[in-house]
């Protein structure tokens, strides 16, 4: 009776979960077909990627170790629930981790954000003593402090400094400019958000389909941006980080800048360059 009761109990969960899982077959299908696009950018999966993970996910080294600590502390007194919430942050980790050795990097601190809620509890489940836990607790804020004002700061993210470029060319821009950036995914996005007020902008002459237009993370561009920049007098170029040589992120373009134009100007900022070309007399 007992093992027919089980059987049906596990007939049902399966039935349950075949049948979302049948579903969202075309998504992952998609899903699948879409991986290089989406991250691309992820560096590829490896020991050392492993070891200073603990650091992005906590914010900063000091509350990594201090996390790791207190974990080691609660899992020498292991009981059912503690198991339970060191599984619930443990195996996201461990599939993560071995389907981005495996292929595709997923191992990104924000996409396992979520491990840190179980962890903290078997943290806290380890500080026993109540004096033990609010002494713990001050060296835990003052351990973060640091790492939440860093990351707070303008610049803190990984892409470019856009705020900066989109300042200077406020400020040193005329009527008829056109601007061309490296292909990407964040650099026209991110410029186009901090001179969406500013109608005397250069002109993205080399957009054929905005992102949102083509459905994807990044604008299509016309096949001859020669072409399209025949009549310019001056071109502002915005790369990903800092180059001497910006042209060397557009090679289509390099010979039409170095042969037609004269750089005049070229302002660096954090993960991004920038350079402004005027046509020879």
């Amino acid at each position: 009776l007992v093992l027919s009761r089980r059987r049906s109990t596990a007939v049902r969960w399966s039935a349950a979960v075949a049948g979302p899982l049948l579903l969202l077959t075309p998504l992952i299908w998609w899903g699948l077909r879409q991986r290089p696009a989406q991250l691309h950018w992820v560096p590829p999966m490896t020991l050392g990627a492993v070891y200073t993970f603990p650091r992005y996910l906590a914010g900063s080294t000091e509350v990594a170790w201090l996390l790791i600590g207190l974990l080691l502390v609660a899992g020498s007194r292991m009981t059912r629930p503690v198991a339970e919430m060191i599984a619930a942050a443990g195996l996201p980790l461990a599939v993560v981790g071995a389907v981005s050795f495996a292929g595709t990097s997923f191992w990104v601190n924000r996409y396992l954000l979520f491990v840190l809620l179980p962890a903290m509890i078997v943290a806290a489940a380890g500080l026993a003593n109540r004096v033990v836990a609010v002494v713990t607790l001050a060296v835990f804020a003052a351990a973060a402090v640091p790492g939440q004002l860093a990351v707070r700061q303008p610049t803190f993210k990984n892409g470019s400094d856009y705020r900066t470029l989109a300042a200077v060319i406020r400020r040193e821009q005329q009527p008829g400019d056109d601007i061309v950036l490296e292909r990407g995914r964040t650099m026209r996005a991110g410029l186009d958000y901090y001179l969406r007020h500013d109608p005397g902008r250069p002109r993205d002459v080399l957009v054929r389909q905005s992102a949102a237009e083509a459905a994807t993370l990044t604008a299509l561009e016309y096949a001859h941006p020669t072409a399209l920049l025949a009549s310019a007098a001056r071109i502002w170029l915005v790369v990903y980080g800092r180059r001497g040589d910006p042209t060397t992120a557009r090679p289509d373009l390099r010979p039409y800048l170095r042969d037609g134009f004269r750089r005049v100007n070229v302002w660096k900022v954090k993960n991004g360059s920038m350079a402004l070309y005027v046509r020879r007399s």
